[in-house]
């Protein structure tokens, strides 16, 4: 796995510098370093503070020493003769440390730090140089940096990103790769290894750009270098994100793949007049920073909206996106990289212009193989998302209750023709999806550090659910007997959750003191629905593997610990920033770095404080999408059918085709939702997740089954819902997960609604430090305090709540700001109390929304 990060921005040199650069020259992070304590402590401070390799200047333009002085440069030429190579005199964005230190989390094993400069074209004679310009005036040329981290996941040895080529190309690849017809992956290869040997023996090393395409009679024309890299793209399999920039003909081609599996981020240039305008400010984005074109796998936030062109869109494509140019206010700073196609930025041509245009950026587009096109470089998609259209018939079903919501959980028995659709259906889904668990965990390292007798090489993200714990099983029959499979599970302390279990068990301490006293000892604030499915999987699994070492990792998060790591998660998932967005992070994140307590589901031994040193996780994502598992599926089916057996058959045939609009929609955008947020979440942990549901033999094939095969809502929720993977569970011999229910992991693990029900996923999520009170209005305030004065008259032996309503404010106490009767405006918030457990806690919309809008807090004191 590698982190990568990529900057692109105009910078001014002096003449007498730029006027005899030829091509990039390539400068290495330690000497950069170097050069930078030579001219400033604070510079190479900074320098390390980002990571050894990661350089940092601080030095003013016109204060860099020449390239032979400092001895940065790596000789290079071009076509045009061997010139001496240029430096620059730009200073790195000021985002740049900041970004470097999260690309260096999702690779602790190596990493390297690349610089260089793309002057403006020489004159076409390199023998009639133009006259020198005088020494004050200056030339724009382009600074363009390039950091990548390493994860050490394949391969018998480390290689350092970004591979460097002979002719100054690069390649930073982040990602796994397995076999294919087409592109053999040796088991135990190096992936980067052999991506970079392909691109080497088919990229050419010189190539004369003169535009992506070129059309001529009609017929597209398209240069080798694109037409040889979108070949070896076209022809990989696996999840990938990748950046190489190509030297001879100075483009940098970026992208994802095809269902975005790994996580890339851009950022366009703003106007320059614009950056500067809106770059001032603590904590504001930077002229230096709007202004530059960013790519990075990770995002840090940043305070002022996006200055840039919006990107293209999965939706709109790449001439919406173009035909929009600069401005883009209000939008986010960065967004995902859309996994339409291959991106190729012209660094020829902004050098040329000075000026970033959106016109510098061509898209390849993901093309069927079933539309090929003579003489045209296609990139064609190695799997197919477009679902069949066939209705069942009526001998197709398998025979459902009358009445669904009150049927027993059971499934129901396959057709005893052997030549049923249904049966041969299974055997190739549980073929296909059992060899994509086994190449995503046969080749993974031993990790290098591991206390535990029985080292684990593969962990799981855990609930007991029915999509995870057919992947257990799946790895188990892939992995030798003598290798532990970590489960990891977990659970939070959700103040609100418990609040109302103390609440219930003191009403039934009064109703029945007797039971509730012999219960009271026994609560277990981690006793979250995940955790419970979670001990019967683990379990199910020992009963069923009983030769494997299986590790059910407790997971227990404090409140006050997720508060406390809240910020560092919400900016994770940057460009998301909804309250379900931060819910089902942070879940995935306390659960990815893995630190509990180790139980035996054989034995019940529990071994605390471990942390499970695998480095590879497998995760169930993908399966509800494909399979009909979301109960909006249910719902668009019972939206035109109903239940029962009254429907008729134009109903019951308008049900499937719009439950097939459904499914289409979500297989569709599957690679615009959220794998890159869970990609950039557990690669801060240094450790990689991937997704075998997804994977390509996987998703075709099931987009080819005919829908009645994967999904029946005619039956039961835990039955009918992802039909096709309950047949398999229950034969695999896992008959609790076989029939187990769908449960988001937000309100499994209890991250969701932890200080308020009346919080929605929709709402913005806004980082609140442990140690920070919730602000306090005026309003909130006065409240309170006439409360306290009108409780004398409150019987407090007896529980009373209090409601009092509020209103919306203007201004908060904590910002040192006042507030008049006339900042208040409509009513918005309830304050409760609760005199009978000496507890105040005033309730608004949302914690999350931004602006002139109560937060949720709570207060405990005791009554007067």
């Amino acid at each position: 796995m590698c982190g990568i990060l990529f900057a692109v921005r105009t910078c001014h040199a002096a003449a007498g510098l730029a006027a005899t650069a030829s091509t990039e020259g390539l400068l290495l992070g330690a000497s950069w370093a170097a050069a930078a304590e030579s001219r400033s402590p604070t510079a190479a401070a900074a320098a390390t503070a980002a990571g050894a390799t990661v350089g940092a200047t601080a030095a003013a333009e016109g204060e860099e020493p020449t390239a032979r002085e400092s001895g940065w440069v790596l000789d290079g030429g071009d076509d045009r003769g061997d010139l001496p190579a240029t430096t620059s005199t730009a200073q790195p964005p000021a985002l740049w440390p900041r970004l470097a230190a999260l690309v260096a989390r999702r690779g602790p094993d190596a990493s390297q730090h690349r610089a260089w400069s793309v002057p403006p074209p020489l004159p076409p004679s390199p023998t009639s140089p133009p006259p020198p310009q005088p020494q004050q005036q200056h030339q724009p040329h382009l600074h363009c940096r390039l950091f990548a981290s390493v994860l050490h996941l394949r391969g018998p040895a480390v290689h350092p990103q970004p591979v460097a080529y002979a002719d100054d190309s690069q390649l930073c690849f982040n990602g796994e790769l397995y076999a294919a017809p087409s592109f053999p992956v040796p088991s135990g290869a190096s992936d980067i290894a052999l991506l970079a040997a392909a691109l080497h023996r088919d990229v050419p090393d010189t190539a004369v750009h003169e535009g992506a395409e070129d059309r001529g009679g009609g017929e597209v024309v398209v240069d080798p270098v694109v037409r040889r890299l979108l070949g070896t793209l076209s022809a990989v399999r696996g999840e990938w994100a990748f950046l190489f920039h190509h030297a001879p003909s100075r483009r940098v081609f970026f992208g994802r793949d095809r269902l975005g599996r790994r996580s890339l981020l851009w950022h366009w240039p703003a106007p320059v007049a614009a950056a500067e305008a809106n770059g001032g400010g603590d904590g504001a984005v930077a002229p230096e920073d709007a202004g530059s074109f960013w790519v990075s796998s990770v995002a840090c936030a940043v305070d002022l909206p996006a200055l840039s062109p919006p990107p293209p869109s999965d939706e709109g494509g790449e001439e919406d996106a173009m035909a929009e140019g600069g401005g883009g206010g209000g939008r986010p700073f960065w967004s995902e990289v859309p996994t339409d196609g291959v991106y190729a930025l012209d660094l020829a041509a902004w050098s040329r212009s000075a000026v970033f245009s959106p016109e510098f950026i061509t898209m390849y587009p993901w093309e069927s193989s079933a539309t090929p096109r003579a003489g045209a470089a296609q990139l064609i998609s190695p799997l197919v998302t477009t679902l069949v259209r066939t209705l069942p018939g009526p001998t197709d079903l398998l025979p459902a209750p009358a009445n669904p919501s009150t049927a027993t959980l059971t499934l129901p028995p396959l057709p005893a023709d052997p030549t049923h659709a249904l049966h041969a259906a299974l055997a190739s889904f549980e073929s296909l999806l059992a060899e994509a668990v086994r190449l995503r965990v046969e080749t993974t390292p031993t990790p290098p550090i591991s206390t535990a007798s029985t080292p684990p090489t593969v962990a799981i993200l855990f609930s007991g659910g029915l999509d995870c714990t057919v992947l257990a099983a799946l790895a188990d029959r892939a992995l030798p007997p003598d290798t532990a499979i970590d489960l990891l599970n977990v659970a939070f302390e959700n103040p609100r959750a418990n609040a109302a279990a103390a609440s219930a068990q003191q009403k039934q301490r009064r109703r029945r003191p007797e039971s509730a006293a012999a219960a009271a000892g026994a609560r277990d604030l981690y006793a979250v629905p995940d955790r419970k499915t979670g001990r019967l999987g683990a379990k199910e699994l020992a009963v069923r593997c009983p030769r494997r070492v299986w590790r059910f990792v407790e997971i227990d998060v404090p409140y006050e610990e997720a508060v406390a790591e809240r910020e560092r998660v919400l900016g994770l998932t940057v460009p998301a920033e909804s309250v379900m967005d931060l819910s089902i992070a942070i879940a995935f994140w306390f659960a990815a770095r893995g630190r509990g307590t180790a139980v035996s589901p054989a034995t019940g031994a529990r071994t605390p404080h471990y942390t499970t040193p695998s480095r590879v996780l497998l995760s169930g994502l993908g399966a509800d999408e494909q399979l009909g598992g979301y109960s909006r599926h249910r719902a668009k089916f019972q939206s035109i059918r109903g239940d029962g057996e009254g429907a008729d058959a134009a109903a019951t045939a308008a049900a499937w085709e719009r439950l097939l609009d459904e499914l289409q929609l979500d297989v569709s955008r599957i690679g615009a939702r959220n794998l890159g947020r869970d990609d950039r979440v557990v690669s801060d942990l240094g450790r990689e997740v991937r997704f075998p549901y997804l994977a390509e033999p996987v998703v075709t094939f099931l987009s080819g089954l005919p829908v009645h095969l994967k999904t029946d809502p005619r039956h039961p929720r835990g039955v009918g819902d992802k039909l096709l993977l309950r047949l398999l569970a229950d034969r695999l011999g896992l008959a609790r997960a076989a029939v187990e229910a769908k449960r988001a992991v937000q309100f499994g693990a209890r991250t969701a609604k932890m200080e308020s029900a009346r919080e929605t996923g929709d709402m913005v999520a806004v980082p609140r430090p442990s140690d920070e009170a919730p602000p306090v209005s005026y309003a909130v305030t006065l409240a309170l305090a006439l409360l306290l004065l009108a409780s004398p008259c409150i019987n407090s032996s007896k529980p009373l709540p209090v409601t009092v309503l509020m209103w919306d404010y203007s201004a908060d106490v904590s910002s040192g700001s006042s507030s008049t009767w006339s900042d208040l405006g409509k009513p918005t918030a309830l304050v409760l109390c609760d005199y009978a457990q000496g507890a105040f806690q005033w309730v608004g919309p949302s914690s999350g929304l931004r602006g002139n809008s109560l937060k949720l807090g709570s207060w405990r004191t005791h009554p007067p």
